[in-house]
């Protein structure tokens, strides 16, 4: 059975029988949500070692899997349930290599008055990463991960290099000074709730 991409789970997989009769579920999909649908302990955070990955510019994938039990039939069975108590079993790595031409191109666009910006479907790391390889954000810049609340308000904390939001932490007035003149990075559902 496929269980294809799900844009709200972020969540692909495949329920497989093996040569040997066993049945197992494989998962894969933004570490994040792959770390949701697993059993994790607080050793294994997955989120963390994918953005340090994704601030070194590569795109990550988690993986994911287990043995489905006897009883269970997995056509039957809701993906919700497949997709439950997993056993996190790795990242993949994919090289997002820059093209030098991509380089030029960006700095002659910026030498003609163009501000550039990066709009990314990979990790806020990754993005910022390879914004700073491309010259898009100067590499000695200081990144600030916005979070809109519900009622409204805004917080923002510094990105260390590792592509990881630190302790600096902006709240207020101070925040929306940063958003004026700093340089920041915002996630899709922090976006939807300007």
């Amino acid at each position: 059975r496929e269980l294809s991409f799900d844009r709200a789970s972020m969540v692909s997989g495949l329920v497989v029988r093996l040569a040997c009769g066993g049945r197992y579920i494989f998962a894969k999909g933004a570490p994040p949500s792959i770390q949701k649908v697993s059993k994790v302990t607080p050793k294994s955070d997955i989120a963390t070692a994918a953005e340090r990955w994704g601030a070194q510019c590569y795109y990550v994938l988690g993986c994911a899997y287990r043995a489905l039990r006897a009883d269970e039939d997995e056509l039957g069975v809701p993906r919700e349930d497949l997709l439950r108590d997993l056993t996190v079993c790795g990242l993949l790595l994919y090289q997002n290599d820059l093209k030098q031409e991509s380089v030029v191109a960006i700095a002659e666009v910026q030498a003609g008055g163009v501000n550039c910006i990066m709009c990314t479907g990979d990790s806020i790391s990754s993005g910022v990463g390879i914004a700073k390889k491309a010259g898009i954000i100067e590499k000695h810049r200081t990144v600030y991960q916005v979070f809109v609340e519900r009622g409204g308000g805004i917080s923002a904390r510094r990105m260390n290099d590792g592509g990881e939001a630190d302790a600096a932490n902006l709240q207020g007035p101070s925040t929306l000074g940063l958003l004026e003149t700093g340089v920041f990075a915002i996630e899709q559902q922090d976006w939807d709730m300007l």
